[in-house]
C-alpha cells in the first residue's frame, strides 16, 4: 500500500503508479486534483495528510515530492508521515535546498521569470541538509540516505525548460494554486510534454 502526498496534476503520480503497488493519491487543491484524476483515471483524495487521518501504519511507502516546503508546520507533517508509515516502510521526499550558498539559477529564475517561492506557494525556500535530517529524526524517522540530486548544470537545464514553457504558455494557461504556467498544469499539458521525460532522464546523468 502506497501513499503519494501532494500529487499536483498527477505527473509524478502517473510514473509511480506505473511501477506497481496499490496507490492512494492526495491533493488538497480541487482544480489540481481534478486534473490528476483525468490523467490517472483513479479517484484523488482532496485533502491534506493531517486532515485525512489515515489509520496507524497504513502504508508501506509514502512519497512527498516537493511538498514539505508548502507545509506551514513541517514537524507536524513529518510526525504524521511517521504515524501512517508501516514498520520497515519507506518515506521518499524531495524539497528545494536552502542554505548559505548562492543559487545562481534560482536567482535568475526569480528575476527573469518570476519563479519565486511565493509564486509557487512555498511557505519557505526549502531546507538545508542539516535542517531536513534533524526534522526527520525528530519525527521518529530513520534517515537512510540524504543527498542532492540536482547540480549547477541540471538546474540550468530545468530553468531553460521551465523558461521556454513559461514564455510559450504564460498567457494561454489558467493554472491553480502553486502551479503557475511554469510546469504542466493540466492533464492535457502532461500529455503534451510526455515526450520530454525520457530525454530529461537520459540527459541528467551527463550533467551531474
Amino acid at each position: 500500500h502506497c501513499l503519494d502526498i501532494g500529487a499536483g496534476v498527477g505527473t509524478l503520480s502517473a510514473l509511480l503508479m506505473n511501477l506497481g503497488g496499490a496507490w492512494t493519491v492526495l491533493e488538497p487543491d480541487p482544480d489540481a486534483a481534478r486534473e490528476a484524476e483525468a490523467l490517472l483515471g483513479v479517484p484523488v483524495v482532496r485533502s491534506t495528510l493531517q486532515a485525512q487521518r489515515f489509520a496507524n501504519h497504513a502504508f508501506d511507502l509514502v512519497t512527498a515530492f516537493d511538498v514539505i516546503e508548502h507545509v506551514p508546520n513541517p514537524a507536524e507533517f513529518l510526525h504524521e508521515v511517521a504515524r501512517v508509515l508501516a514498520p520497515g516502510g519507506f518515506f521518499l521526499a524531495t524539497t528545494p535546498a536552502a542554505d548559505d550558498r548562492p543559487y545562481v539559477w534560482r536567482q535568475v529564475g526569480a528575476s527573469v521569470f518570476g519563479i519565486t517561492k511565493e509564486a509557487h506557494g512555498h511557505v519557505r525556500e526549502g531546507f538545508s541538509a542539516g535542517q531536513l535530517e534533524k526534522a526527520l529524526r525528530a519525527s521518529g524517522l530513520e534517515v537512510q540516505e540524504l543527498t542532492a540530486f540536482s547540480r549547477f548544470f541540471t538546474e540550468a537545464v530545468e530553468l531553460l525548460y521551465n523558461g521556454v514553457h513559461y514564455l510559450r504558455n504564460a498567457r494561454r494557461q489558467q493554472t491553480s494554486g502553486y502551479n503557475l504556467a511554469l510546469s504542466p498544469a493540466s492533464s492535457a499539458d502532461v500529455r503534451r510534454h510526455v515526450w520530454a521525460l525520457p530525454v530529461l532522464r537520459a540527459a541528467v546523468p551527463l550533467f551531474r
